[in-house]
């Protein structure tokens, strides 16, 4: 097609021959059946297009379910928004089909600037497929790969609770990383020779991600304030290089010439993290990433050997399980470096096609690796090409943060988790804790029936998460929603007759909406709904249910009609998990992703209420609304502890204080049916070992 036969989408050009969507310098590279979708939606633009054209139209007699349209209309709106945020051209037709609006279409300008396609880039020696100079990373199909050789993995260092972050001394080999006791405050520096002899710390109250360069290391405090510190080993002094907004996961790294530190930070309170580059002498700042608006952000940075390509991690999405250990659910992208800067010229490369939860790159040479769970047996090294180099089983021993040793080894962060369900009377604040529904894998997210019979909850006791229900008078584990390979789900909760149960059903990083029928056995998976949907709660009359939806562009909180799948957006200025009440005319509470406040919202009120301050941001999720009551965790300076607010007289109570905070990143509290007892998770144990592992028989 030639450029003057390009179409444009408002301020996107469409390149249906090359598979790829412009803006600028600026290019995402589609699936071609992705771009199938999006040019049937070109060729009948201002029309409703059945979901039975586009099957018969993209896949014909091909066998495929609604699952994989909804993802393929997910990701071009993602890239649409990626280009441009306030784009959104897609409308969904309920029940019906997709339509692009006509108004938004037009033949694009053969003199606008169509964007330079990115170079080839040569990774190892392997042949990698090239397409208009863009990186293409496939996922072979299950029945094609190959099985994974078994690996010798050796524990490196176990020496303390959390050995975390490796690097390597190119000119010893000894590896370097942070360590840290069990409930110690601060993290301190330590070193280990690569033969693994005593560990051995040479910096106290350090911090997180270690990075290294020469006598030069690099780290992240947040004990106090948020700095990246850089430290000479040869003359033992300390420099703070840059403050921070929000701590990063330890995204640092030195540049192969050692003048530049890349970072990730928010540049802004509640925005995505974005990746930076501060030069190491004269502390010059420059931008390297502009993350989407509605995005985790990016993490992770990984410059190239040869200084020509930054590597990292955008992370679109919220991690599931194993939140405690993942940044979120995304891609691997490469951009461009020109001294040590962004190369504008050159538009991100997506190394990886399906999202995934990525833990760690680093570069062997001229290769890139990756820990992945993008395929069918949990977390696995990957390179670049596609190739399955290490396969990790199970939540336990998940594998993070590798780094290549001089002698070809690979030494990597290896994490066990363990989260249990307690529960501690509300009417005797003296009573202890009882641990109940118990397993050695995670248990969280639990939710009370309204009849006072059962407690659902979200564990990883059988693999992948899912909803396991259990009675509460007798202790027994009654049963499991049965979902297929690969799906997961969280955040049950209870229609008002306890025989109905919504929660999240997440599948390739997208979560929609399910219900099971506890009597019948059904299951109504809800995909009709566009965006991402999640945190669902019932309405009092059991009609309808809250959750939050990004399909506006942003978390809001919207109501659905289950009987005829009407929607109703009911938070203007964000929204996240909530819960509805009847008392004093009804209304709903509601919580926001990176704010500390709980929110009222009448039905006669034109702006919402506040009602608490101190709701830690990670505990968007952490309270339960019963009757009038909201019920809530903190984590408060004298220790952390549930306290209540009530709707009525807005006075507030301190309940119950805790040993340990609450798991955070899910809704892990939940009040008993009458009242005098709360249900919820909190982290048993958590611990972090440095591995050390081959990839061939050397």
């Amino acid at each position: 097609m030639s450029e003057s036969q390009r179409e444009r989408v408002a301020s996107v050009t469409v390149d249906r021959a090359a598979n790829q969507l412009m803006r600028g310098s600026q290019i995402i590279k589609l699936e071609p059946r992705a771009m199938q979708v999006l040019g049937l939606l070109l060729d009948r633009r201002g029309e409703v297009v059945p979901r039975s054209d586009v099957f018969e139209t993209v896949w014909r007699a091909a066998d495929v379910g609604d699952d994989t349209l909804n993802r393929l209309v997910f990701d071009l709106r993602q890239a649409f928004r990626a280009l441009d945020p306030d784009l959104a051209p897609i409308e969904t037709i309920r029940k019906v089909g997709y339509r692009l609006e006509a108004e938004a279409v037009a033949p694009a300008d053969a003199h606008s600037p169509p964007g330079r396609p990115w170079p080839a880039m040569a990774i190892g020696a392997l042949a990698i497929a090239l397409i208009v100079g863009v990186l293409a990373y496939q996922q072979p199909d299950a029945p094609s790969i190959a099985p994974v050789r078994p690996l010798e993995i050796q524990v490196f260092s176990n020496d303390l609770a959390f050995e975390t972050y490796p690097a390597v001394d190119r000119a010893t080999g000894e590896v370097l990383f942070a360590c840290q006791l069990v409930d110690a405050p601060a993290i301190d520096l330590c070193t280990r020779a690569p033969t693994g002899d005593a560990t051995r710390r040479i910096l106290r109250r350090a911090g997180e991600g270690v990075a290294l360069h020469g006598s030069k290391l690099a780290f992240q405090r947040t004990e106090q304030a948020c700095e990246i510190v850089v430290f000479d080993r040869e003359t033992s002094r300390e420099r703070v290089l840059a403050t921070c907004r929000a701590r990063n996961d330890g995204s640092l790294a030195f540049s192969a010439d050692g003048r530049w530190l890349y970072f990730s930070d928010r540049p802004a309170d509640g925005a995505p993290f974005a990746i930076r580059a501060i030069a190491t002498e004269g502390g010059e700042t420059v931008a390297i990433t502009r993350p989407p608006v509605n995005s985790v952000g990016d993490l992770y940075p990984a410059p190239s050997p040869n200084g020509q390509d930054l590597a990292f991690f955008r992370a679109l999405r919220e991690p599931t399980s194993s939140t405690y250990i993942t940044p979120g659910i995304g891609r691997v992208q490469i951009a461009g470096l020109v001294d040590g800067r962004r190369d504008e010229s050159r538009a991100l490369a997506a190394v990886t096609d399906s999202p995934a939860e990525i833990t760690g790159l680093t570069w062997d040479g001229p290769s890139l690796l990756f820990f992945s769970n993008a395929g069918d047996a949990g977390f696995e090294l990957w390179r670049a090409t596609g190739e399955r180099l290490a396969r990790f089983g199970g939540f336990a021993g998940l594998p993070r943060q590798p780094t290549v040793l001089l002698d070809g080894r690979i030494v990597a962060e290896s994490w066990s988790a363990e989260a249990d369900l307690w529960r501690r009377s509300l009417t005797n604040s003296e009573a202890p804790a009882e641990r109940v529904f118990s397993s050695t894998r995670f248990d969280f997210s639990p939710a009370a029936s309204p009849d006072g019979r059962l407690l659902a909850w979200t564990s990883s006791r059988g693999g992948a998460a899912a909803i396991w229900i259990g009675d509460i008078a007798t202790g027994e584990v009654l049963a499991t929603v049965d979902l297929p390979d690969g799906v997961e789900a969280e955040s049950p909760r209870f229609s008002p007759d306890s025989r109905r149960l919504v929660f999240e059903r997440r599948d390739g990083g997208t979560s929609a909406l399910a219900v099971h029928d506890l009597v019948s056995q059904d299951l109504r998976v809800l995909a009709e709904l566009s965006g991402d949907n999640r945190v669902p709660s019932w309405t009092p009359d059991g009609t309808g249910l809250l959750h939050a939806s990004d399909r506006s562009g942003d978390w809001q909180v919207w109501r659905l009609t289950l009987e005829d799948l009407s929607l109703e957006q009911l938070t203007a200025a964000g929204g996240y998990a909530a819960a509805a009440y009847a008392a004093e005319g009804g209304g709903i509470v509601f919580s926001r992703r990176g704010d500390s406040a709980l929110w009222r919202l009448g039905t006669d009120d034109s702006e919402p209420e506040r009602l608490i301050d101190d709701l830690p941001p990670e505990f968007w999720g952490n309270w339960a609304l019963r009757d009038a009551e909201v019920v809530f965790a903190v984590n408060a300076p004298d220790g952390p502890r549930i306290d209540s607010v009530d709707l009525r007289s807005r006075e507030r109570r301190q309940r119950l204080e805790l040993e340990r905070p609450l798991l955070r990143e899910s809704t892990n509290l939940t009040v008993a049916a009458d009242g005098t007892a709360v249900y919820y998770a909190e982290r048993s144990r958590l611990s972090a070992d440095l591995i050390v592992f081959r990839l061939d028989d050397g």
